[in-house]
């Protein structure tokens, strides 16, 4: 499944577009957790306060992103560097999943699981177009 999710990005998204995508879902990641996650914690089962602390990073990475968009950098390290957050990222969060497994309903799991089926596929991708 992340092959054909790879597969599907690289023809509909342009290379050149790959920090505009991450910035924007970054964004859009950063508002879900701070106006649907963290004030509906009793509906996700996910702390309120630990919501609110996590989207601080993708807050970083779509600033970060965006910015990468609009100077063009270069260098593929920048690339690289996101594509290592997003996935580090993934990895804090799938902690925080376990660690609050019994709190989190299956509203929570759900919004967790989609969000990673999006930004592993999204990272993996940033990171093979970065070692072209």
């Amino acid at each position: 499944m992340i092959r054909w999710l790879i597969v599907g990005m690289k023809h509909i998204f342009k290379p050149d577009k790959v920090f505009l995508i991450d910035g924007i879902g970054a964004a859009i990641s950063a508002l879900l957790l701070l106006l649907i996650i963290a004030p509906f914690e009793s509906f996700f089962g996910f702390p309120a306060f630990i919501a609110i602390n996590l989207a601080a990073l993708p807050v970083i990475f779509s600033i970060y992103s965006l910015y990468c968009y609009w100077s063009k950098p270069t260098s593929s390290i920048y690339l690289k560097l996101i594509a290592i957050a997003n996935l580090t990222y993934c990895l804090i969060t799938i902690g925080l999943v376990i660690y609050y497994f019994t709190k989190i309903t299956i509203f929570g799991i759900v919004y967790f699981l989609i969000e990673k089926m999006i930004v592993v596929p999204l990272a993996i991708w940033e990171w093979k177009l970065a070692n072209r």
